[in-house]
């Protein structure tokens, strides 16, 4: 019949294993810390013999370094539970750069002549944290992008709403404005998808032109894979919702033998060429004055990519051509 404590011995190295726990125990007296074999990994270090306890505090990232020392000031002394627990970084010779939990524990020895106590041994178990780190910065890095898109988003909202209403016919205008906001729906579709960090192109293009036209005859798309950052995706994705809309209304989607291509490639200056290209549709002429739509396709567009915005009301079909630098954030 096996013995109780020996079965509890073996489930318990078990148990750290799968919890990828490393060990190491601690000597006061001779200021040295001896590592298991995932301790040392973690650490950098030897697992073969004892190390100094400064080789392994050399292994500490230098900004955690105060912190860490003041929880140990604060271990060593008698008077406390001679433990904590610390988040911090370690540094491996290769530069690669690691995220441990680290909990330790001291024991103080017999008392001095004088009564007091001072620190003999300890044990030390640390975890790798890394990439629960990780995950926890991108979803802070996430929560402050929202914060900050969303921020963005109710200004656009005020602007589009104080231009359609001051601007084209009163009695359409909360229809206009209705599918203004759905155009910005599609924009966040694609950041969504995007993980908030960016949009592709051609994903975008789909979804702003999808609701215009039931004959997919009409629209072509080609261009390379391109990802927009969030600021770009905004600009293009009101850019084409206005294009598209006009389109529908008095251009190529307003009848069935019209077309409409959306081509993009990259310059040999590394820019972004965008291409929004009608044919077929009725004949083309330049508006008499210069509304919301006018000022998104060019002025809102050109300043928000930083690029060079051309409009040509040609008889054939209108064009539209943005450049602009590919990785430029407005």
């Amino acid at each position: 019949m096996s013995n109780p404590a020996e079965t509890l011995n073996k489930k318990h190295a078990i148990g750290v294993k799968i919890a990828r726990i490393g060990l190491g125990m601690i000597d006061y007296e001779k200021d040295t810390i001896h590592f298991d074999a995932r301790g040392a990994a973690l650490l950098d270090i030897s697992s073969d013999e004892p190390v100094a306890r400064s080789v392994v505090h050399a292994r500490i990232h230098p900004d955690d370094r105060n912190v860490l020392d003041e929880h140990i000031k604060r271990m060593m002394d008698p008077a406390s539970e001679g433990f904590f627990e610390l988040n911090h970084r370690v540094v491996h010779e290769n530069g690669n750069v690691l995220w441990l939990t680290a909990r330790k524990q001291v024991e103080f020895g017999a008392p001095n002549a004088d009564g007091s106590l001072h620190p003999a041994s300890g044990l030390v178990a640390i975890i790798d944290i890394t990439d629960h780190k990780s995950d926890q910065d991108r979803v802070q890095y996430l929560l402050d992008e929202l914060n900050h898109r969303v921020k963005n988003l109710l200004s656009v909202v005020q602007g589009i709403a104080r231009l359609t209403f001051s601007t084209g016919d009163v009695s359409t205008a909360r229809e206009r404005f209705s599918k203004r906001l759905g155009g910005l729906t599609h924009n966040l579709d694609a950041l969504v998808k995007g993980d908030w960090t960016s949009a592709d192109l051609s994903e975008l293009v789909i979804a702003h032109l999808q609701g215009f036209s039931t004959n997919n005859a009409q629209i072509n798309v080609d261009g390379p894979t391109v990802h927009l950052d969030p600021s770009q995706a905004q600009a293009i994705g009101m850019a084409l919702h206005e294009l598209a809309t006009n389109a529908f209304k008095y251009g190529a989607l307003s009848v069935e033998t019209g077309t409409v291509t959306i081509a993009w490639h990259m310059t040999d200056d590394d820019q972004l060429c965008l291409t929004w290209s009608e044919a077929g549709g009725p004949p083309v002429t330049a508006p008499s004055q210069s509304g919301f739509g006018s000022k998104v396709i060019k002025e809102m567009t050109s300043a928000s990519l930083r690029g060079e915005v051309e409009v040509d009301y040609r008889t054939e079909g209108l064009l539209w051509n943005v450049t602009f630098p590919l990785e430029t954030s407005a």
